[in-house]
């Protein structure tokens, strides 16, 4: 009995392994089967995959490329399934600090009309802040058309009324505009202003005689590249102005701003002219009056090859207001007569741009605005002065910019009295 049970024991062991060796043949040889198949029959997919991969302008995973956004026709900008044009959305966030030794009595931005005159008690009591009012967000909008290539630019700045406690500052619209063609419509810089040949800056109001007014209008321009590139111009402006005076005689206005100008764009840089012609009125009289502004960069390859020099000269009647509001002045005074004496304006700005290394550079300003008012103005009005300023940008990664600056600034009044103040600033900008 024990040698049967030995021997059938033995025998079910070996019949055991035998039927697991087939199973594992067996698998083996299935699994193998289907590999073969599925080669087979996935050759012509994986060769289409692999002709699409070649082409993803055309296929992305089986679908057409106009279901998915894309990129734009522009630097930065997309494109997304049922629109025709591209689009980018950017802007900088901006963190801005500032140290006055003079109490300059607006702590976001420098404002010489504010600087303490000689002898005033509050000269010498220093002031700090930091805010990010100067933060810009944009949209920016372009698409072929018939009659020519159309842009829409709308941009808002956080500088708006608000509270400095709470620091709670209201949206502001900075531009509104639409290129069409030839065709500029809405809220931009004034045609009569060149914000090229204004200098990097940590501070908006630098330099002292750059003009930084947003003007609605509409304009026709001819040649060029966007902005840029040898071309010219003419449009209307709103015609807004300011006076003092007899304000019970002011007028409203009766007719647009008119601007022309000109640009030569040249292989050592560009020169541009503008002129401005425009309207103060009274209740008894209409005088008609404008300026000339000349601008331009010139390129100084023989110090470095990015090193520039910037400048800015405009001289003419009744046009304080296209400045910004913080330089103060009226553009004309309404005698008890009615007549109209309009303010003339002398300003010019020069700085020289030098790149210390390839993410490094200083620029050097010097400007000066004076203000001839008319006899009937305020004595202690505010009539010109002079800005020295000196900085260092750095840019650590092509999105931030940091910049240091020191602005030494004197003031002079309708009296002959004078003033002076310093202001320290530092800035950082993060750009998207």
């Amino acid at each position: 009995m024990k040698q049967f049970y030995q021997k059938y024991h033995s025998r079910g062991w070996q019949i055991y392994g035998t039927f697991i060796a087939m199973g594992k043949w067996f698998f083996c040889s299935l699994g193998i089967f289907f590999l073969v198949i599925a080669s087979v029959v996935t050759t012509p997919i994986r060769a289409q995959v692999a002709a699409d991969s070649t082409d993803t302008d055309k296929y992305i995973g089986g679908f057409p490329d106009y279901a998915f956004v894309r990129a734009g026709d522009f630097d930065g900008a997309i494109s997304i399934p049922g629109i025709p044009g591209s689009f980018k959305i950017g802007g900088f966030v901006s963190l801005n600090v500032n140290y006055d030794t003079d109490n300059q009595g607006f702590q976001q931005i420098g404002t010489p009309p504010t600087i303490p005159l000689d002898g005033n008690s509050e000269d010498g009591e220093d002031q700090f802040a930091i805010h990010a009012r100067l933060t810009t967000f944009n949209f920016d909008y372009r698409t072929p058309t018939k009659v020519g290539d159309m842009r829409i630019f709308i941009e808002f700045d956080m500088f708006g009324n608000g509270d400095e406690f709470t620091n709670d500052y209201d949206v502001r619209l900075r531009h509104a505009g639409v290129e069409l063609g030839n065709w500029r419509f809405g809220q931009y810089h004034s045609g009569f202003i060149d914000l090229f040949s204004l200098p990097e800056s940590a501070d908006p109001e630098s330099p002292l005689a750059g003009m930084v007014l947003r003007q609605p209008g509409i304009y026709y321009v001819r040649g060029g590249d966007g902005h840029e590139g040898t071309n010219y111009g003419f449009g209307i402006e709103n015609p807004a102005f300011d006076v003092g005076g007899n304000t019970d005689l002011v007028r409203s206005e009766a007719m647009p701003n008119f601007v022309a100008f000109g640009r030569l764009e040249r292989d050592w840089g560009y020169l541009r002219l503008a002129g401005l012609f425009l309207q103060l009125r009274s209740k008894t009289e209409d005088i008609y009056t404008g300026g000339i502004h000349l601008s331009g960069r010139l390129d100084t390859p023989f110090i470095t090859e990015k090193d520039n020099l910037k400048f800015g000269a405009q001289f003419g009647e009744g046009f304080v207001h296209y400045y910004s509001s913080f330089v103060g002045g009226l553009d004309g005074v309404i005698s008890d007569d009615g007549t109209v004496d309009a303010t003339g304006i002398l300003g010019a700005h020069l700085d020289y741009q030098h790149w210390w290394s390839k993410n490094l550079r200083s620029t050097f300003m010097f400007s000066f605005f004076e203000l001839d008012s008319p006899n009937m103005a305020d004595p202690l009005s505010y009539s010109g002065g002079e800005r020295y300023t000196v900085n260092l940008f750095w840019n650590p990664i092509a999105s931030a910019s940091f910049g240091w600056e020191m602005n030494y600034n004197t003031i002079e009044t309708a009296d002959g009295s004078d003033g002076e103040g310093l202001r320290f600033e530092f800035v950082g900008r993060f750009f998207f």
